[in-house]
């Protein structure tokens, strides 16, 4: 187990979701250290990241409890501006109201995860602003051994590369893309979108976007589903346009999300490299992007954000 450190730390480690092996929790540390970012281990995490919750839930790492005196613990040291996070899964709906009753308010901190991270990160930037980065966590192949585009945004991010990435999308359906488009890139997985939008509270978005969405092992029915309830929810009452990443293992979404785009009126584009699957790129969420018209295609392009 890594060596707890507090001294003036910029950067949290935090187990939200499911339990991560130690093999995989070791490989995470090992590479944060390659990549010199020095990172505050919180005693629940270091304790219960690896940590079945019970036999009734051993898709939890540890207790609901813990998981939130980690978040604690990192509020109070002061310093943190960046969490990462051990692995998703599940569990980020469960604290969501946890962390509600907490003095957060006036604080910023950006989190870094995907998956079921997508709750907890759109539930921070709903309530209070904060911009998150869709990203590979301490578990992932896309962190641990990154290739291409992957690689490439690491070192950019580390060793002040370029500050933007752009990504060639191709128009594939929904209504046309008339102008070009500058606004903050929202969602996540489609899935854990979802489930945020019943919890008390809920709020659309409040600027136009650019919804970013992606999932894995859908069925086509569960993904109509959760579109549908999307659109009731008036989350798209000011989205402007739809950008698909990796949609793995969920045969035949591109029919669905074609016919769910054309309904609600929306140009859809896939190729964004995020997701499940390699490649998983880092994407600067909450923050403006843009969207432009070329030649019948989409040019997306994202900030990045720096690791200091």
């Amino acid at each position: 187990m890594a060596k707890l450190s507090k001294a003036k730390s910029k950067w949290a480690l935090w187990a939200t979701s499911s339990p991560t092996s130690n093999a995989d929790f070791r490989a995470g540390l090992k590479r944060l250290r390659e990549l010199k970012i020095g990172i505050f281990i919180p005693r629940p995490t270091a304790k219960f990241a690896t940590k079945k919750e019970s036999a009734a839930r051993p898709f939890l790492a540890g207790p609901d409890s813990a998981k939130v005196q980690a978040l604690k613990d990192i509020l109070k040291l002061g310093t943190v501006e960046n969490v990462f996070t051990t692995r998703g899964g599940y569990g980020g709906l469960r604290l969501i109201p946890l962390i509600d009753r907490l003095a957060i308010r006036g604080r910023r901190l950006r989190i870094w995860g995907f998956s079921d991270l997508t709750t907890i990160q759109n539930y921070f930037y709903l309530r209070f602003g904060w911009d998150w980065v869709h990203s590979p966590m301490l578990m992932s192949q896309a962190f641990n051994r990154p290739t291409g585009r992957e690689k490439t945004a690491w070192t950019a991010m580390t060793k002040g590369g370029p500050a933007e990435m752009s990504f060639r999308l191709k128009h594939v359906g929904g209504a046309p893309l008339r102008r070009d488009l500058t606004a903050p890139l929202l969602g996540g997985n489609l899935t854990c979108l979802n489930s945020l939008l019943v919890m008390p509270g809920f709020r659309p978005p409040k600027r136009r976007f650019i919804l970013f969405l992606e999932d894995l092992n859908e069925k086509g029915y569960r993904l109509d589903r959760n579109l549908v309830q999307l659109a009731q929810s008036d989350y798209l009452a000011k989205c402007d346009a739809v950008t698909l990443g990796h949609f793995t293992d969920c045969p035949g979404h591109l029919q669905i999300l074609r016919a769910w785009a054309k309904e609600n009126k929306l140009p859809l584009f896939t190729g964004v490299p995020a997701g499940h699957q390699s490649e998983n790129v880092p994407l600067w969420m909450g923050k403006p992007v843009r969207l432009t018209r070329a030649r019948g295609v989409g040019i997306l392009t994202v900030p990045l954000p720096p690791i200091r």
